[in-house]
């Protein structure tokens, strides 16, 4: 018994998954991301240099942990912007007064904040604000987390629908949205890319995803201890 040949205009799955238009499904999930992050952080869009959001479920508790939040929301704008602007002006100082200055051996207490002072480098440099710079971080750490899982997914599964869902939940789960006063121990995007860099790297073996694997890393690594 023998089995037909299969016809030679049968598409392959490599061939059906190549004509997806990536382009613009990439550009609608992009969309849709910032919809949701500027949907959440809608409070602070009209006032985007004169307040930082905060959940409203702090204010409901019960003695002074709303106080503590908020100072915990100050110092993290404070020192986003202090590296945002070191890093801009003087990188070479950005080994200095760190949060527990001037006690001894100070930069290895506390965040470092280095990963979000580099993500506020650019809208630093166009508001020279700091609360802008925190909110315009904030509302970009949901974006790139979702753009970021879109990228792992659509590459592991070469369909649009699968990376826009996992790029959603991955975007929008509640410890990100919830945890902004500590945006840098939510900012875990790098990860994925990282996952996504050992991937390429181990099944190809080429440089350039080596040096992805190695960015991401390092990447996450200035994001928090």
């Amino acid at each position: 018994m023998s089995l037909a040949r299969p016809s030679s205009t049968t598409d392959s799955p490599s061939t059906r998954a190549g004509r997806v238009r990536w382009g613009v499904h990439v550009t609608l999930a992009a969309a849709l991301y910032l919809a949701g992050s500027l949907w959440v952080l809608r409070p602070v869009l009209r006032q985007m240099p004169a307040a930082l959001p905060y959940p409203t479920a702090d204010a409901t508790l019960p003695g002074g942990w709303l106080s503590m939040v908020w100072n915990d929301e100050l110092l993290t704008a404070s020192f986003l912007t202090h590296n945002a602007r070191d890093m801009l002006t003087a990188p070479w100082r950005l080994s200095e007064s760190w949060q527990c200055y001037p006690m001894t051996n100070a930069r290895a207490l506390g965040e470092h904040m280095l990963g979000m002072g580099l993500r506020g480098v650019l809208p630093y440099a166009v508001t020279g604000d700091p609360v802008a710079t925190t909110n315009v971080v904030l509302i970009a750490l949901p974006w790139m987390a979702g753009m970021a899982m879109y990228a792992l997914v659509a590459y592991w599964t070469r369909m649009p629908a699968a990376a826009l869902v996992a790029g959603l939940l991955f975007a929008f789960q509640p410890p990100r949205l919830t945890n902004l006063i500590h945006p840098y121990v939510e900012a875990n995007d790098w990860t994925v890319i990282a996952l996504l860099g050992a991937h390429l790297f181990f099944t190809r073996g080429w440089w350039r995803d080596a040096a992805l694997l190695a960015t991401a890393i390092v990447l996450q690594m200035l994001e928090s201890f």
